[in-house]
């Protein structure tokens, strides 16, 4: 046997190896990661049959407690997910967003751009990230995805060879929990899935917004930012996707703000406005709808920045007509209505106290 012979072959055997030690660390990352009921987005980016879904909702955990798909079904018959993740970023959320679109031709996508006031380059709140890049799928959007929003120091620790960080997660290990990872994983849909991804708070905050500034003053928006509005609007418009910009109610000055923010929210959000009418995209600042939707922050919210679920009708209720009315999305027929109606029921039996 020739040398050449013998190098192709020595070669051939390196790479199978390589392959074979990538495929253990990014399984065994699935058991060791920490996990959280977050791991429900697994199964609405994987796990749903394809194109179902008419509506996205995209963002942080304002969004997470504000946008509820079973009103956009019951009282619009528009079929939506929620992906929204508590922390998410907004340049996370374009990844997430690509991520929906491999399964899923959406006719709308709602996105709430509260995390566009953060200012620095990188996010020092890594179990945010985790939330979503943990059960995201290993692909090139996933690898785009952490070159792209996890700090250089920490993308080999933390995410391409993860199980260095979590290997002492053995000692905790408990094989029950196998059937929750790998279920969803092939389309096995999680118990609380009828939600449709939307988390539901009863308490009530009982406060007033503190006044907010109110003036036509323009805030720069952070470049990173800025980067990943204009990635988001031409990844819409590639796709055909009508896109809706929205800064959900919160107080302004009280609501927690992870990282560096922007002085001006208000001044911020002019920015932002200027930014969609000259793309024609639709930016709803519902705190500036608060009467038209008969909101009332005492108990229509859970605290200073998120909605409880008396909030998340209304505002979901006014998103339905919105869409509706713009004519956005197309009825779907009765065949393709079983799932949401299973769902429905589910979400009614919940929440008949507040329907």
């Amino acid at each position: 046997m020739g040398d050449a012979m013998k190098k192709k072959r020595l070669w051939t055997r390196l790479l199978a190896i390589g392959a074979c030690a990538l495929w253990i660390f990014g399984g065994t990352a699935l058991v060791l990661n920490p996990k959280n009921n977050n791991r429900q987005i697994r199964y609405f980016l994987y796990g749903m049959e394809q194109n179902t879904v008419d509506v996205g909702f995209f963002g942080g955990s304002h969004g997470l407690n504000a946008f509820c798909p079973n009103i956009l079904w019951q009282d619009h018959r528009i079929r939506t997910v929620n992906y929204c993740i508590s922390g998410q970023p907004l340049f996370l959320t374009y990844y997430v967003m690509v991520e929906a679109l491999k399964a899923q031709k959406l006719q709308v996508a709602v996105v709430d751009v509260y995390y566009a006031g953060l200012t620095t380059e990188w996010y020092e709140y890594d179990n945010y990230l985790r939330w979503v890049l943990d059960y995201m799928e290993y692909s090139d959007n996933w690898v785009e995805a952490v070159q792209h929003c996890v700090a250089p120091a920490d993308r080999i620790y933390y995410y391409y060879l993860s199980v260095l960080k979590y290997h002492a997660s053995w000692a905790e290990f408990n094989p029950a929990n196998l059937k929750n990872m790998f279920g969803q994983h092939f389309g096995e849909a999680p118990s609380y899935a009828y939600n449709l991804g939307w988390a539901g708070e009863s308490a009530a905050y009982g406060a007033d917004f503190t006044a907010a500034e109110q003036s036509d003053s323009r805030e720069r928006i952070p470049a990173k930012s800025l980067e990943y509005l204009q990635k988001i609007i031409e990844l819409c418009q590639q796709n055909d996707i009508r896109l809706i910009l929205t800064s959900l109610p919160h107080d302004y000055q009280l609501s927690y703000k992870p990282g560096e923010w922007v002085s001006s929210e208000y001044a911020l959000y002019n920015s932002i406005g200027d930014l969609a009418t000259a793309h024609d995209v639709p930016f709803l600042r519902f705190n500036q709808l608060l009467d038209e939707l008969s909101f009332d922050e005492r108990v229509d919210m859970y605290n200073n920045g998120h909605c409880s679920i008396r909030g998340a009708l209304k505002i979901s209720d006014y998103l339905g007509d919105y869409i509706q009315t713009g004519g956005d999305v197309s009825i779907p027929a009765e065949a393709d209505a079983a799932l949401w109606e299973t769902y429905y029921a589910r979400f009614s039996q919940e929440y008949a106290q507040y329907l």
